[in-house]
């Protein structure tokens, strides 16, 4: 979590300071809340100030992640019959990608190590946002 924060804060456009500022606390304020010095820690209600401040999903996401979750940004409710093509082809390469990433890992030596099973967890999880995007929009497009 404290990489998630840590990353939020540096997405912020003038980093630590900007972010402190925008709290209303200090760098050193900041700092200790984040990095658990002087008896003092980030409340879960500062973390989502981060987040929102900082226009970014780091947090959600590393949460997400530790509940073997993925987090997926709904696409804009405006889209138009076009628009899913694209996003189907979207769909379809990451599912072939993935396909692929599987199969090629245990077909050259019947094995998948831990960097090709990270490589396919990864895809997989965008696979999951690439369906999910998918049927969300055409429900938005199509449904009555």
């Amino acid at each position: 979590m404290r990489a998630a924060v840590q990353k939020a804060i540096k997405s912020y456009q003038g980093g630590w300071s900007a972010m402190a500022a925008a709290l209303g606390m200090s760098v050193d304020a900041l700092e200790n809340r984040v990095y658990e010095k002087k008896g003092q820690s980030l409340a879960l209600h500062e973390a989502l100030m981060i987040e929102s401040i900082s226009e970014t999903s780091h947090i959600t996401e590393a949460m997400a992640a530790r509940h073997h979750a993925v987090v997926i940004t709904l696409p804009d409710v405006e889209h138009e019959n076009k628009d899913l093509l694209v996003i189907q082809s979207q769909l379809q390469k990451a599912l072939s990608g993935l396909l692929s990433t599987v199969a090629n890992s245990y077909e050259d030596d019947g094995v998948i190590d831990r960097k090709e099973e990270k490589q396919i967890l990864n895809e997989k999880t965008e696979a999951h946002k690439a369906v999910e995007k998918f049927v969300q929009v055409a429900l938005t497009i199509f449904k009555q």
